[in-house]
């Protein structure tokens, strides 16, 4: 999709089923009944109500909601903002974003690999993170009550 508003079984009661979406531009709407094996971000905005086996964010911006879970992350750069209820099981954060403060729910990063140029933002009294790998290179981690 480079540009213009795109919707797949974003209406209640439809279905859709898409191997690979590429997003270079205008908005990407999923909703709860899409099946998502990838999904790759490379601009534009992208909003998923589902479930996705691996999303690849390499820029613009990618919003969960509902009970949508993220099977693998791979974030390059952009921010993706996490609002489901789902389950993270592998966040690779390189040059993305991962925000995970807006909707005050519960939720789990199974493991999250940060690297240098990765940033994550979050609340831990509602966020669970199992385990968390650095990477060998300089990482900066900070805490801010803002």
């Amino acid at each position: 999709m480079i540009r213009g508003d795109v919707g797949l079984a974003h209406q209640y009661g439809e279905t859709s089923t898409a191997a690979t979406i590429r997003v270079t531009g205008g908005t990407l709407v999923c909703g709860t009944g899409c099946t998502l094996t990838t999904v790759d971000s490379y601009g534009g905005t992208t909003r998923l109500g589902s479930n996705v086996t691996t999303l690849n964010a390499y820029s613009g911006n990618v919003t969960t909601s509902s009970t949508a879970a993220i099977t693998t992350l791979n974030g390059f750069g952009g921010t993706v903002t996490h609002n489901g209820t789902g389950t993270i099981t592998t966040a690779n954060l390189e040059g993305a974003t991962l925000d995970l403060t807006n909707s005050g729910l519960a939720r789990t990063v199974t493991t999250l690999n940060l690297k240098a140029n990765g940033t994550i933002v979050y609340d831990p009294s509602v966020i669970t993170i199992t385990t968390q790998n650095e990477a060998d290179t300089p990482v900066r981690i900070s805490a801010n009550n803002a």
